[in-house]
């Protein structure tokens, strides 16, 4: 059951389970300050229609829809209509809530394994230079 819940303060406001799209259509959240918001956010730092989440299938997608503030996802600004993939245990910031992802079939993949060598601080030893000294 994939959901977001909304936590400002250290207490959780709201959580909303995103469902699966009826047909194969896909679902989306709106979030913003706006009452016919599927999350309303009571703030004045956040714009009237803040933020999309859009489900497709099995991911999930974010876009700030040209918000005055802004939205932050793990720490990081996203651009205005610039859809970004999120994944379970992912932080939406939309000061000053945190939208936390629950989407326990859709784990963040692990990134690549490091080439070898790669990363790695190496230590090079120069012969004495003739004239150096």
């Amino acid at each position: 059951m994939a959901r977001l819940v909304v936590g400002k303060e250290r207490i959780v406001v709201q959580e909303l389970e995103i469902p699966e799209g009826l047909g194969g259509a896909d679902a989306i959240v709106f979030i913003g300050r706006n009452e016919n918001n599927d999350i309303c956010l009571p703030s004045l730092r956040i714009s009237k229609r803040h933020a999309s989440v859009q489900r497709r299938g099995d991911r999930f997608f974010i876009t700030d829809l040209g918000s005055t503030n802004g939205t932050l996802v793990n720490g990081r600004p996203i651009e205005p209509y610039r859809e970004v993939e999120i994944f379970d245990g992912d932080v939406i910031e939309l000061s000053p809530y945190l939208v936390h992802c629950r989407f326990p079939e859709r784990p963040r993949p692990a990134p690549p394994p490091a080439a070898e060598g790669f990363g790695r601080a190496k230590t090079v030893v120069f012969p004495n230079l003739p004239g150096a000294g």
